[in-house]
């Protein structure tokens, strides 16, 4: 259970209905009986999240302008972050200053006093609904892959392009079966291809692989990009005036 609850004495007799409870700072010492607490304090945490990009270029990058009119293709590898949210969180933690401790006389009616498992008084007589709560300590999340399932572009070269010899004769083939597939989309949609589909449906099926083609070849010039997301928790103590405080660098 992720709370405690402490029944600070059971009920004695009714005459006790108007004893008097004393509450001492610091914990006591002795066999005296009673409960510890202690007051929050408030901490911010800041919670980041960023998206990590891994360029990795074309295997024929250095023809994508020559075969397929692309200007400015990487030809080196790049490893870039974009920060994509900012979030900032209140939670309480404990205030070692303000520990009390309350010494339960005899007699006493006791309260029922409900607290955190790190000793934080969350409530006295009143059930606590529990809230969710930001963590100081997040749960160490792995990276998400933001990329789809990727198609090896190699599983579209046809046997031709495969038994060249030449980088620059595969890439110009592989460019002109782009061209080819460019070419087929374009009678599909005009209406003029030799086999036209039955029905709107089956357009969109024939269109939908025509594009995963020509998207998969256009990644060996262009080259691919990878995309992970992970989330950073800092945590901020307040514990002075805050001005002109760093809280985190971000390089790129």
């Amino acid at each position: 259970m992720n709370k405690l609850i402490i029944i600070l004495c059971l009920l004695f007799s009714v005459s006790g209905l108007h004893a008097q409870t004393e509450v001492m700072a610091g914990v006591t010492r002795g066999k005296d009986f009673g409960v510890v607490y202690t007051l929050p304090k408030t901490e911010f945490v800041l919670i980041l999240k960023v998206v990590k990009t891994i360029y990795t270029p074309g295997e024929f990058s250095k023809y994508a302008d020559r075969y397929l009119r692309l200007n400015n293709v990487l030809q080196e590898p790049e490893e870039y972050w974009q920060i994509t949210s900012v979030d900032v969180q209140s939670i309480g933690v404990p205030d070692s200053k303000r520990t009390y401790f309350v010494k339960m006389k005899d007699k006493t009616v006791a309260p029922l006093i409900e607290l955190t498992e790190n000793g934080i008084i969350k409530s006295i007589n009143v059930p606590y609904e529990r809230k969710k709560e930001a963590t100081k300590n997040a749960i160490a999340v792995p990276p998400t892959n933001l990329q789809k399932n990727k198609v090896d572009p190699r599983s579209f070269l046809t046997e031709e392009i495969l038994m060249t010899g030449s980088t620059a004769k595969m890439a110009e083939l592989i460019a002109r079966e782009i061209y080819n597939i460019r070419e087929s989309k374009n009678a599909l949609l005009r209406g003029q291809a030799d086999n036209m589909p039955k029905d709107g449906e089956q357009l969109k099926l024939m269109l939908d692989n025509l594009n995963e083609q020509e998207n998969a070849l256009t990644t060996l010039f262009t080259g691919t990009q990878e995309k992970y997301e992970k989330t950073y928790t800092l945590p901020i103590v307040p514990d002075m005036e805050l001005k002109n405080e760093v809280i985190f660098r971000f390089s790129k």
